[in-house]
């Protein structure tokens, strides 16, 4: 492997906490921070250009970073070294036939043998084919030598009475007297490891089930529920909202997992981006109560 460094980057296809002090639904609701309303499909979370970075001559504090959103080949999101993003050009020239450690949402789960990427022009993105295929679902790889950050991650019934009034009351907020709560996945994680949990949930409703058109009081969107100071704070991650009918060929975003991507302790969120004949991954970065896309790989978006 030609181990030398790298810039920042993109991959594709696709309660009751203990340690989150909950309000319960007959208690104040939380401090929620409004988003504005979106009203076509278009992708919320957009990557800033990526400034140049010198990598320095040092392999151990490199990482590439691949993922996956469903069974088959990874795709080469970039690279980390000292806490910086690096965009897959930067990573390919120092990187081949690489061994992987792979991550599900519930820890390792095995290595797998990278070939050397290949680029895939139509969706401008890089495929990684690997040797093997541990898990069946999302995954991300890192190198051998790179120390991940294991964090207990829970699964909640997606019925969970708190979380559903949660949906709604932030979808009445938006504009949606009666909305639709349909929750897709509810995850606790201590996302910054310092002992106070983080709640992520994803919520989805289209009226129209294949796809091509919206109407009102469709949405998505994956929230964060987090303590900050004395109260919890609801925080959207990624959100779409729709307020007319027309054909929209709308997104969908679902949660994969939490996973220390950059070796820094705190926990990246990616996240499954679907439509109409296209998919993706996004992976954001947690800075206190802001999300910013630090990864994305999208294909037909």
């Amino acid at each position: 492997m030609k181990r030398n460094w790298l810039h920042l980057v993109v991959i594709v296809l696709m309660s009751a906490c203990s340690g989150l002090t909950e309000p319960t639904p007959d208690t104040a609701p939380p401090v929620v921070i409004n988003t504005p309303q979106v009203l076509a499909p278009t992708l919320t979370a957009t990557l800033e250009p990526t400034p140049a970075v010198t990598l320095e001559p040092d392999y151990q504090l490199f990482s590439p970073v691949i993922a996956r959103m469903f069974p088959g080949p990874f795709y080469l999101l970039g690279g980390t070294q000292n806490g910086e993003w690096l965009s897959p050009e930067t990573v390919i020239p120092h990187i081949s036939n690489e061994t992987y450690q792979v991550f599900g949402m519930h820890g390792p789960t095995g290595s797998s043998k990278g070939e050397e990427p290949i680029f895939e022009a139509p969706c401008q993105i890089y495929r990684v084919e690997t040797d093997s295929y541990p898990l069946s679902g999302p995954a991300v790889g890192v190198t051998e030598n790179w120390d991940v950050t294991p964090r207990l991650v829970e699964e909640f019934p997606v019925d969970t009475p708190a979380y559903i009034d949660e949906i709604r009351n932030w979808l009445i907020d938006k504009g949606f007297p009666e909305p639709v709560v349909e929750i897709s996945q509810v995850l606790r994680v201590d996302i910054e490891g310092d002992g106070s949990d983080e709640v992520l949930i994803s919520a989805s409703h289209f009226v129209e089930p294949t796809g091509h058109d919206v109407e009102f009081g469709d949405y998505s969107l994956v929230l964060m529920r987090k303590v900050v100071g004395d109260s919890v704070r609801t925080i959207p991650i990624v959100a779409d909202y729709y307020y007319e009918s027309a054909m929209q060929f709308p997104l969908t975003y679902a949660l994969t997992f939490p996973a220390d991507l950059n070796n820094d302790g705190v926990l990246e969120v990616l996240i499954g981006v679907q439509r109409w004949e296209g998919s993706g991954i996004i992976a954001f970065e947690i800075d206190g109560t802001t999300a910013s896309p630090v990864f994305e790989a999208l294909c037909g978006l």
